[in-house]
């Protein structure tokens, strides 16, 4: 489970290539703006992906740093981010380094199974979980109101 920030350019190129073939079969004449599209086509969809993961990497951090914390993911070092399907912020969410081990903070959120998730894949990946103290005053000022 490795953060991977990779940008897949496969399938829009082949789409490009698939217009080009339509616009040399139907009238060669347009070959230069096809040109000057697809170069503009091909640097927006890199900077959007460019965007995106950088997004969903700052919006993670900002939600690790701005929320209250309630429980904490122990990971060997060699796990650099967590792949979790409704994570927030996007599809990654990339992991604290501290001394030899990552480690992932949390806050529940009611309406997402963020934290079960979490929780799952430590148990089946056997790495431990440490139950954070903040929850605990969290819940407590969440039951208050």
């Amino acid at each position: 489970m490795t953060y991977h920030s990779g940008y897949n350019l496969v399938k829009p190129i082949i789409l490009l290539i698939a217009i080009w073939a339509i616009v040399l079969l139907t009238d060669p004449a347009f070959i230069i703006p096809a040109v000057l599209i697809s170069i503009f086509a091909v640097l927006a969809m890199f900077l959007h992906q460019h965007v995106k993961v950088k997004n969903n990497t700052i919006t993670c951090y900002t939600y690790l740093a701005k929320k209250r914390v309630f429980t904490r993911v122990v990971y060997p070092k060699n796990v650099t981010g967590i792949f979790l399907k409704n994570a927030p912020g996007g599809k990654v969410l990339p992991l604290i380094k501290r001394k030899n081990l990552s480690t992932i903070r949390l806050r529940r959120y009611k309406d997402t199974g963020l934290y079960r998730d979490v929780e799952k894949f430590a148990v089946d990946h056997d790495l431990p979980l440490e139950q954070d103290t903040s929850y605990t005053k969290w819940k407590e000022s969440e039951q208050n109101k």
